[in-house]
């Protein structure tokens, strides 16, 4: 069995996996921790993504089945310097993560690649509302942890990149006959 799994990138993100079937699927937060930052001359707070405890998840997930792996690209944006250096950051631990369990992240995606075919047409700035909304009515044993969260998009995009798989193969399929 596939279990078709997606991170969310950053330290606000969050972690998808649905079966093959869609019968099942997991859904949390990004697990973090904070640390002081003493970059300034006023002691403040940083968040970071918890290694342990994600190449824990990824190995479980993994155990339960064929771990297929994708990622939404980290911010890259000179004017947001402060969240594309968090969104970097939580990428290579990400990266890490993978490669100590041997699992590759086999493709790696903007949110505009998604978030059109499972969140449906939105305005400008209610991408996380879209997100909400899609995510409770496809999955609704994780409404509650979507709407404590405020988006579903690791799982809308674990759910995106099964059915993309499953649309891909039976094209294939439907070529060799």
């Amino acid at each position: 069995m596939r279990i078709f799994c997606a991170v969310d990138n950053g330290c606000t993100g969050t972690i998808g996996a649905v079966t093959e079937s869609g019968e099942w699927a997991f859904f949390m937060p990004v697990p973090t921790y904070r640390t002081k930052d003493y970059n300034r001359s006023k002691v403040r707070h940083t968040t970071h993504v918890d290694y342990d405890v994600l190449k824990s998840i990824l190995e479980t997930l993994g155990k339960q089945g064929d771990l297929r792996l994708i990622s939404e690209r980290p911010l890259k944006n000179p004017r947001l310097f402060t969240a594309t250096v968090s969104g970097v950051r939580a990428h290579e631990v990400l990266l890490a993560a993978t490669r100590t369990l041997g699992v590759e992240i086999e493709k790696t995606l903007d949110s505009r690649d998604w978030q059109k075919i499972m969140c449906g047409d939105f305005k400008k700035g209610e991408s996380k509302a879209a997100s909400v909304r899609a995510g409770c009515e496809l999955f609704p044993e994780h409404s509650a942890s979507i709407r404590k969260h405020g988006d579903a998009d690791g799982l809308l995009m674990a759910e995106y990149f099964r059915r993309r798989v499953l649309a891909d193969e039976a094209t294939k399929q439907g070529d060799l006959e």
